[in-house]
């Protein structure tokens, strides 16, 4: 979004993010490792590895990542956002029903 808001004002204006937390994936600065990674491993952390952001809220590794205002729902806080707890998973229909109703 930023980049595309930066793209759109032909490079005029500059754009300030700002998010919460601290480094979540290896590769910005994030720290936390899987408990069963090799001690001579530092290249991924909960938030690098499929399938392991479902365990985040549930043990004590989430903690500093979740948003105390709200404590009955788990919103995460770090750098990339919400999108770093989640895997930057989605779901989406298979292409064939699309197709069916004359969708590109």
């Amino acid at each position: 979004m930023a980049a595309k808001l930066q793209a759109a004002s032909g490079g005029r204006k500059r754009i300030l993010i700002i998010e919460a937390g601290g480094p979540t994936a290896a590769s910005i600065g994030g720290t936390d490792y899987p408990v069963w990674l090799p001690p001579d491993r530092n290249d991924l952390t909960i938030f690098d590895v499929p399938g392991q952001y479902s365990q985040i809220p549930f043990t004590p590794a989430g903690a500093p990542y979740q948003l105390t205002e709200t404590p009955f729902t788990y919103q995460g806080i770090g750098l990339g956002g919400n999108s770093q707890f989640n895997g930057m998973l989605f779901q989406t229909n298979p292409p064939a029903p699309a197709v069916e109703r004359g969708r590109p």
